[in-house]
């Protein structure tokens, strides 16, 4: 075997799209992220690792958004959420929550995004184990995301 020969691991090739297209996402392009985002989850579907395809479908979802591809995105999200279900993954559907969550706040969409971010919270809350603190910080940015603005002037100025 060559030195690169450990990408011909569908696990290392999955990794290697999945962190592309999270690397690219930020950058502001998510259709190349979209592109590297489709080819993990098509590498996780063929392994048949139904959480890893549920978390990159999430990822995959709100690149679709960003680009404009609402419907498609929709179907994506529903489909996380079916294979993150299946798996018993409540973390995972928190991530996936909040990501739908900011999904709809670029959509416009905030009624949405505060239902989903309320949905998260309930299955944070049912974890039963302390909560890791990347889901911590999704879940406070959803909450600051989706919080009605606060009025310029306080309790005695009115």
């Amino acid at each position: 075997m060559s030195r690169l020969g450990f990408l011909r691991h569908p696990q290392t090739q999955l990794a290697a799209r999945n962190g592309l297209g999270n690397v690219l996402a930020p950058k502001g392009d998510p259709v190349k992220a979209g592109v590297q985002f489709r080819l993990a989850a098509g590498i996780a579907r063929d392994m048949g690792d139904r959480r890893s395809e549920g978390r990159v479908q999430g990822r995959l979802a709100l690149s679709l958004v960003r680009a404009e591809a609402r419907t498609e995105a929709e179907e994506r999200l529903a489909a996380a959420e079916a294979l993150l279900t299946s798996v018993d993954d409540p973390a995972s559907l928190v991530e996936l929550y909040c990501r739908w969550a900011e999904g709809a706040l670029l959509g416009r969409d905030s009624v949405s995004a505060t239902k989903l971010i309320e949905r998260a919270e309930r299955v944070a809350a049912c974890m039963g184990s302390p909560r890791a603190g990347h889901l911590e910080a999704m879940l406070q940015r959803g909450r600051s995301l989706t919080a009605p603005p606060s009025l310029p002037f306080g309790d005695n100025d009115r």
